[in-house]
């Protein structure tokens, strides 16, 4: 599906970039455009103008007391009111998930690095990521996780965090791991968090892996991922608004 109408992604931090997902939009000939906090772009009061909606993560939480929070939560409200599909990416899926009406809070663990996420939902995990398995390795860094609004379903989870991504409304997705991670970015979270990375480690949490782990990982998991991401954005953008 072909578009005038660009998507519209939010970028949080400097940290938390789009990613791969720019190369998979302009794969799929689907325009784009990028709102960055970072450098002060200024939240729409109207979504008119775009197809769809793309929310990055970020290290701050959803329930934190920011102007910007507000605004966004809004402007997914509003999304959702017009029919816009919204793909929430970590923080992007919390704050997709509180929202439409759940909740965003502790993870029973935090999950750093490459860690397996099981399949809930063949059926449907087949359909939005290409999934054949009943496990995958993903790379993930969190330590909060979303409750599941009315009527979504569940695709994944994982021991340490029992929502991993869900569907709602043949439409909105929410994932909480990182699909469109680069190894550049991955050495971005390894530098900014190099102290929380060895305070987690120190805690003896079997769900973080190490800097070396993390990685090795890069050469045996990413490419599979990066294939994961472009089968759901081939799914997702069929919902895009003309």
């Amino acid at each position: 599906m072909i578009t005038n109408k660009p998507v519209l992604i939010i970028q949080h931090t400097e940290v938390a970039q789009p990613g791969a997902i720019l190369t998979v939009l302009d794969q799929l000939q689907i325009p784009w455009q990028l709102l960055s906090l970072e450098r002060g772009d200024p939240y729409p009061q109207h979504l008119e103008k775009w197809s769809g909606l793309v929310l990055l993560g970020g290290a701050m939480s959803a329930n934190d007391s920011l102007d910007w929070i507000q605004h966004e939560l809004t402007l997914i409200r509003q999304a959702d009111e017009l029919g816009l599909p919204i793909l929430g990416h970590c923080l992007g899926a919390q704050l997709l998930s509180k929202a439409l009406g759940g909740h965003v809070y502790a993870s029973p663990q935090t999950e750093i690095g490459w860690q397996d996420i099981h399949v809930e939902n063949p059926a449907l995990s087949m359909e939005w990521f290409g999934v054949r398995g009943l496990t995958v390795p993903v790379f993930q860094w969190h330590r909060e996780m979303f409750s599941l609004p009315k009527h979504t379903q569940l695709l994944f989870s994982s021991q340490a965090c029992p929502h991993q991504a869900y569907v709602l409304a043949n439409k909105h997705m929410a994932v909480q791991f990182h699909l469109e991670v680069t190894p550049e970015i991955i050495q971005r979270f390894l530098v900014n968090s190099a102290n929380y990375l060895k305070q987690q480690q120190a805690m003896g949490n079997a769900f973080v892996s190490t800097r070396a782990e993390i990685e090795q990982g890069i050469a045996s998991h990413l490419a599979a991922s990066h294939q994961m991401l472009f089968h759901l954005y081939q799914r997702w953008v069929q919902g895009l608004q003309h």
